[in-house]
């Protein structure tokens, strides 16, 4: 077990914004194998998913008392796996090569039991998470977006000319949608695909924070290396903005708390961070 479970950073104030969006506390980074990537909160933000950055593996830690589980070893485990709605368990993916072709299954890692079982065996179809645990979800699905809502599927395209989309999420009202379209950035739109609308040019990685704000990653490069990568806030009621990390920081990837408001983001050297809101 490792504690204590976060390291605070030397920053005495914390990080403000405008009285629209949530105030945060300084980043805590928290105490974790060095080269934890692509994380994922569960819905309490009480536990935290991590992978290594080829996706290789998953492990979950506590955030209550810094423990840290060891789900799957297997290739593919990390990438985009969800947790059940009541967060008790773990839906993910692995990959395997069957005659030469990638195949994928579906597995479930329950969290009180330590315990793991598939849930659809290895083939050549493309099967999410959120299809096999919910009724309810938004999927990003290339060119398109796949809208779930109770079990019907609705196809949509929000942006004229896009080339494909990512990071499709449902708001907590199921109303919007927020997602990453390839060469124009973080957008929401309506659950029908209309009144689309960018919110962050140079966003990917679009997470709610609640039904009208939502957190995205701002990345510039020069075309061969990043040279800023920050987490900005959007508040889509007033179209104010806000920037939550300084600039000595390079933010790969993100993720957020609905019920807590926290934002838990990785760096580029695989070290991972807190923002808790002031209030909530």
């Amino acid at each position: 077990m490792k504690q204590p479970i976060i390291i605070a950073l030397m920053a005495a104030a914390a990080i403000s914004s405008s009285a629209a969006i949530p105030a945060y506390q300084a980043p805590q980074q928290l105490d974790m194998p060095t080269g934890a990537f692509h994380p994922v909160l569960s819905p309490d933000g009480s536990k935290l998913l991590f992978s290594t950055m080829d996706h290789t593996g998953l492990q979950c830690l506590d955030m209550t008392d810094g423990s840290i589980a060891i789900i799957d070893s297997r290739a593919a485990a990390g990438f985009q796996p969800i947790f059940s709605l009541d967060g008790s368990k773990v839906i993910y993916r692995t990959a395997s090569k069957i005659d030469g072709l990638m195949n994928r299954d579906v597995r479930e890692y329950n969290l009180a039991t330590a315990t793991n079982r598939q849930l659809k065996p290895m083939s050549r179809e493309q099967v999410s998470p959120e299809s096999i645990s919910r009724d309810t979800y938004a999927e990003s699905a290339f060119d398109k977006i796949n809208v779930t809502i109770n079990g019907k599927t609705t196809m949509i395209d929000p942006v004229d000319d896009a080339h494909s989309y990512l990071w499709a999420s449902l708001s907590p009202d199921g109303t919007k949608i927020a997602f990453y379209e390839a060469f124009k950035g973080a957008f929401v739109a309506n659950v029908d695909g209309t009144d689309a609308r960018s919110i962050n040019p140079k966003g990917i990685y679009p997470c709610w924070i609640d039904d009208n704000t939502v957190a995205s990653v701002s990345h510039f490069d020069d075309g061969y290396f990043i040279t800023r990568s920050y987490v900005q806030i959007n508040d889509l009621t007033t179209g104010e903005t806000a920037v939550v990390t300084t600039d000595d920081v390079l933010v790969d990837e993100l993720t957020t708390s609905i019920s807590t408001g926290a934002i838990v983001y990785s760096t580029l050297d695989g070290e991972v961070y807190i923002l808790n809101p002031t209030t909530r």
